[in-house]
């Protein structure tokens, strides 16, 4: 990047180091540091930016939580690390966290590892008892401050099932959809219901992060640009059979709003659009 110097920001990451009373090893280090240089081709215009943590290697405590080591497992099961971020999103102040769709309870693992408070429920019996069989555990392998409470329900009935536990701070989901749902409405009126219905569990600023399906021919598309539409390719994005404006229109329509999206590739049949929203104050 023009005027950015790798050196410089070793240089200036380890002198800060040092003065804090840090011993600099650059032949045999206890720890090193990581350095990722993001945007770097400035695409969108967005800035950029410097990502740096701690360097890990040999097995990751990640794995320790992949679907197949819980005791209940579905294949449709979310990777661990996108189930924290949505958990981060949707909490990032701890707080109270509902996922209207826990399935086998993926969601629910993580956010209770960063310390929220969480809620699940679920249409599927099987999928609740599944969910508290990995919470606990889930308890057995992992610090968790907080106890879970888990139940049978609809997501488009929050606020006679939650009466007694709202109102709620976050909600992080990934409602239940096929291979090729983003090219028929198929699962679209459940999705805008439950988002409904979570406004009406939902404290005056929460936050709402879900997965939506996506095809793959729209991955990495700004959808929150000014002119979207006008592209030329901007019709290939679309979910539930819905295009991505009147996705927008919903949304807003039962007391959403769009902060952010991200797309995530899957394979090449299906890819995932992040939605990230925040309640609108009335």
């Amino acid at each position: 990047m023009e005027g950015w110097s790798t050196r410089s920001i070793e240089q200036s990451i380890g002198g800060a180091l040092f003065r804090e009373g840090w011993k600099i090893d650059l032949t045999a280090p206890e720890t090193t540091l990581k350095i990722i240089a993001s945007n770097h081709k400035e695409k969108g215009g967005k800035p950029p930016q410097i990502i740096w943590g701690v360097l890990t290697s040999g097995t990751s405590s990640w794995d320790e939580r992949t679907a197949p080591k819980r005791p209940y497992f579905k294949p449709i099961s979310l990777d661990p690390r996108l189930a924290r971020a949505m958990a981060n999103i949707a909490c990032p102040s701890e707080g109270k966290l509902l996922d209207p769709f826990c399935g086998t309870g993926g969601i629910l693992l993580e956010a209770a590892a960063i310390g929220s408070h969480v809620f699940g429920s679920d249409a599927d019996s099987r999928m609740v008892e599944g969910s508290r069989d990995n919470l606990k555990w889930a308890k057995e392998i992992q610090t968790m401050s907080h106890s879970a409470k888990i139940k049978r329900g609809s997501a488009t009935e929050l606020a006679s099932l939650w009466v007694d536990n709202m109102p709620f701070d976050g909600f992080a989901f990934d409602p239940p959809y096929g291979l090729n749902s983003w090219k028929s409405d198929d699962g679209w009126q459940l999705f805008i219901d439950a988002l409904s219905s979570c406004g009406d569990v939902a404290t005056a600023n929460a936050n709402l992060a879900a997965l939506l399906p996506w095809p793959p021919k729209a991955l990495g598309m700004d959808l929150l640009k000014d002119d979207f539409g006008q592209g030329e390719n901007d019709g290939l994005a679309q979910t539930f059979g819905k295009s991505w404006l009147e996705v927008v229109e919903e949304v807003n329509a039962v007391g959403w709003q769009i902060e952010s999206t991200t797309t995530i590739p899957v394979h090449k049949s299906l890819a995932r659009l992040l939605l990230v929203c925040q309640k609108i104050s009335l």
